[in-house]
């Protein structure tokens, strides 16, 4: 049996799915990049290969820049009502440092 991968499901599929369905275009640029891969440097999300090569090149940069210091990564579950308010990148900041300020509040 063949191997299953993201691109072998959308192959012969994408096209039918896109002619029913709404797509974002950078959604759709992702999944372009992906099936249009000739396993070189895509960096799409959605590659098997390039997306883990893309996300392992973003996790070391990140982590070059943090300072040499304990970190902590800590996930907040925003109430529904918020969302919108919290998808204007501008307020966003604003409910960032709110949270930075409370997390103290938390520590081990």
């Amino acid at each position: 049996m063949a191997k299953l991968s993201v691109r072998r499901i959308l192959q012969g599929r994408w096209q039918k799915f896109l002619s029913g369905n709404y797509i974002d275009p950078n959604q759709r640029r992702e999944v372009e990049k992906m099936l249009n891969c000739a396993r070189s440097s895509c960096n799409s999300r959605l590659c098997t290969g390039c997306g883990k090569r893309h996300a392992d090149a973003w996790a070391k940069k990140i982590s070059d820049s943090l300072l040499p210091f304990a970190h902590s990564h800590v996930v907040l579950t925003i109430p529904s009502y918020l969302r919108p308010y919290l998808r204007d990148w501008t307020k966003l900041k604003a409910f960032m440092d709110a949270s930075y300020s409370f997390s103290g509040a938390f520590s081990c």
